[in-house]
This record gives structure tokens, sequence and C-alpha cells, in this order.
């Protein structure tokens, strides 16, 4: 055996200079960090991640999703020795699998949610339309029921709408009804349900309270009307109403007060039959 072959497995070999060159010893914080306990730290990160990101329930099953993952991914690396590092690529792609799912999910149900809106709103005035007024206003009767509250409904018609369609212009006549939900918009307060019934009818259910009687309302509706024929339009605005009282001791349905509430006005405008037919109310210097 070599003279220094002793020495060498001792203290390890020499160099050039016959200096004898100690063994290295890996220095603290230079040892490679475990794959999975670092990912595990990672949790905390991506849990304010999907907090941020998502709703509290969607960010809670995207979570818990990932604990699952990762509860599988444990049990395969002690029953199967699996390379850890393998393992936590596989659980840094699941995470990104879920986030990319997160916001499909967000995605769809903002889309779904735009779409129910538009099922029941008029895009012309933004109110209710039929569907979103039957709707809500069989609830909204209830609730009065249950308060033991009395509710009018206002049924409203423009009229001239279909002559000033056929004279001016589709453009004159959205015109014409953008005025009327103006007009509806500051007659009534926030709580009371407005709606677009199409074409020229409208409905309002408004519950019936101190300055919130039939006459107050009629009352408003013809000083807003005014006001708002007093700026430069093409036409005037003019309003058919008709009004029918919702009884919370003899309740009735929707549809029947939007009956009684269309006779109502069917009445009045026989009772103006005698009259002339007025002709286009067009603003003077027009």
């Amino acid at each position: 055996m070599h003279p220094d072959a002793d020495g060498d497995r001792k203290y390890g070999p020499k160099n050039e200079t016959a200096k004898v060159c100690p063994l290295k010893q890996p220095s603290p914080g230079t040892c490679s960090p475990n794959p999975l306990k670092q990912l595990l730290e990672e949790r905390y990160g991506f849990k304010r991640l999907l907090d941020e990101r998502f709703s509290p329930e969607m960010s809670s099953a995207l979570f818990e999703a990932e604990n699952r993952e990762l509860q599988r991914l444990l049990e395969e690396a002690a029953a199967f020795q699996i390379s850890q590092d393998s393992g936590a690529e596989a659980l840094r792609h699941y995470r990104s699998l879920l986030l990319r799912t997160g916001n499909y999910l967000t995605a769809e149900s903002r889309i779904r949610s735009e779409l129910h809106c538009l099922a029941l709103t008029d895009d012309l005035t933004g109110f209710y339309n039929q569907c979103g007024f039957l709707n809500l206003g069989t609830q909204f009767l209830k609730l009065a029921r249950r308060n033991s509250q009395s509710v009018l409904l206002i049924f409203v018609d423009v009229e001239h709408f279909k002559v000033v369609n056929a004279e001016f212009g589709h453009a004159e006549g959205d015109a014409l009804l953008i005025r009327c939900a103006e007009v509806l918009r500051k007659a009534f307060r926030d709580s009371d349900l407005i709606a677009s019934l199409g074409g020229d009818e409208f409905a309002v259910l408004a519950p019936q309270s101190n300055g919130q009687g039939e006459e107050a309302i009629l009352c408003r509706l013809k000083t807003m009307v005014k006001q708002g024929n007093e700026k430069d339009h093409l036409c005037e605005l003019s309003l058919n109403t008709g009004v029918a009282r919702f009884d919370h001791e003899r309740p009735v349905s929707l549809a029947e007060l939007l009956a009684r509430a269309d006779k109502n006005i069917y009445e009045q405008k026989c009772l103006r039959m005698l009259r002339p037919m007025d002709s286009i109310p067009v603003l003077s210097g027009n």
C-alpha cells in the first residue's frame, strides 16, 4: 500500500504542495430543500391568491380540491416511493389547472348573471321587461299582503306613439319612450317596481302610503311631463294612465290587477271620444 494511503483516507488527499486538504462539509443552508415540504409552505400563498381572485365559496372549493390532490400525492409517495420532485411538479401543475378552472367558472357565472339580467330587463329604458315584471311583481304583491300593505298599480301608455313612429320614424318613437322612462324615474321612488311592458306601455307597482296615494302620484306625473315638454323636443310627451288598487284583505293576481288598470285607461279614453281627435302635438319652432 502507498505510504500515504492511510493519511488520504483519514485526512483527505494531499495537494501539489503536499499540504493536507480536509474533506468539505456542507455549510448550513446549502442543502437542497425537500420539494414537498416547500410546497406545503407555499400553500398559504396559494390560499391567499384564491381568496384575492375568487369569491369565498369558490376559494374554499378550489382549496379543498388542492388539499385532496396533495393528500393523494403524499399517499403515493409513501406507498410507491415516487420522486419528490415529480410529486411537487404534479401538484404545481394541478394548482395551475385549478386557477384556470376557477377563472372559467367565474367568467361563466358572470355571463349567466348578465344573460339573466338581459332576460328580465328592457334594453332601451333599463326597466324590467314584461317577464321581469310578472316574476318580480308577483313576489312584490306577496310581500305587500304579508305586511298588510295596499299597493297601487299604475298603467301608462304613450299617446300618439304609433303615429309618431309612422310620421317621424322609429328613432323619434324611441326618444319618446326614453323621455317617458325619465318621467317615471323622477315621479316614483327607488323602492317602486317600474317596468316597460313592450311597445308604448309601462307599469308601476307602488306601495300606498302617506304622500303616495293615487292623486299625489298622478299629480307628480303630470308635473314631470309638463316640465319635460318645456325642453326642446320635436314631439310633446302625452301619457294615458290607468290605476288599480291591490287590497291586501281581498288580494288578486297581478294579471287581474293589470287587467283592471288597462280597463281604467280604456274607460277614460272612451270618455274623451266625443272630443275631436287631437293632431300630433308638435312644439312650436319645429
